[in-house]
């Protein structure tokens, strides 16, 4: 959020940027729900369901700010969908080279097991 914050201050802020900083704030809840859970598939339910609602959340207030209608909204919401693909497969990148690192540190960093 500070990085966010930092680079707004420099290029300026913009009406509706608190809609951004809300719908940025929801992977952070959604990890708050799965962190006692393990394995890919939460993690991963989380990071897609972290891309969609920040594409619903920003696309919504976007289109809802400029084109009151329900054919103008439709229209935000296609245009938005090739920087959606982007959101999505970037999500999924840092997802899994930070949590497979993270488990790949882990298991190398691991004493090694004695048998009995």
């Amino acid at each position: 959020m500070l990085a966010l914050a930092l680079n707004d201050a420099v290029l300026g802020f913009y009406p509706g940027f608190c809609y951004v900083y809300g719908a940025a704030l929801i992977p952070v809840l959604l990890g708050r729900l799965i962190r006692t859970r393990t394995g890919a598939g939460a993690i991963a339910t989380a990071a897609f369901a972290s891309s969609l609602s920040f594409f619903l959340i920003t696309n919504f207030m976007v289109g809802y700010r400029a084109l009151v209608t329900m054919a103008g909204l439709s229209a935000c919401y296609l245009a938005g969908i090739p920087f959606y693909r982007n959101e999505v497969l970037g999500d999924a990148v840092y997802t899994v080279a930070i949590f497979g690192g993270y488990a790949i540190l882990n298991r190398l960093c691991q004493p090694e097991r004695q048998a009995a």
